[in-house]
């Protein structure tokens, strides 16, 4: 959990959802045609898109978590929630392991919402839920986007 003031109410909640996924979502299972199964493990964690680091077919499986929307102008001592969202991305090379790790993703953000809520992410929802693949160099991406909205409650240290 990241101290949070006005200053860094974004890349606090950012940091509170990338150590929820990083502490909960580590691998995935796919089966192969001829009847085994290949495990999928998380290569890379960025909190920003990258194309450099998205180029290459050995940084992958990666996942994103984009820095939170977390409006702070409206609050003050007296309003101390706001409204915010949060985007997280999920690229692989494997179609399936993109589905397992986005529904691994879905379960523990729910799974976690009390640990999420005593940092002050409350009311929290799943708002988009998108995927679709792409040449990327000479291998595909199968990426997919999630989109999750909260309400947001600044302590403010009281």
């Amino acid at each position: 959990m990241v101290d949070v003031n006005r200053q860094n109410t974004s890349y606090a909640v950012t940091q509170d959802f990338l150590a929820t996924l990083k502490a909960n979502v580590l691998s995935v299972t796919t089966p192969t045609p001829s009847g085994s199964s290949v495990t999928h493990s998380i290569q890379s964690w960025a909190t920003n898109y990258n194309d450099k680091q998205l180029s290459t077919k050995a940084n992958y499986p990666v996942i994103i978590v984009e820095k939170a929307s977390v409006p702070d102008e409206f609050l003050t001592f007296r309003k101390k929630q706001t409204d915010g969202s949060v985007e997280v991305q999920v690229h692989c090379t494997n179609s399936i392991a993109t589905s397992k790790f986005a529904d691994l993703i879905k379960e523990t953000i729910e799974d976690q919402a009390t640990a999420l809520k005593s940092m002050g992410i409350k009311k929290l929802y799943l708002d988009t839920d998108d995927s679709d693949t792409l040449m990327r160099n000479s291998f595909k991406d199968h990426w997919a986007l999630l989109v999750f909205k909260f309400e947001y409650e600044f302590n403010y240290g009281n």
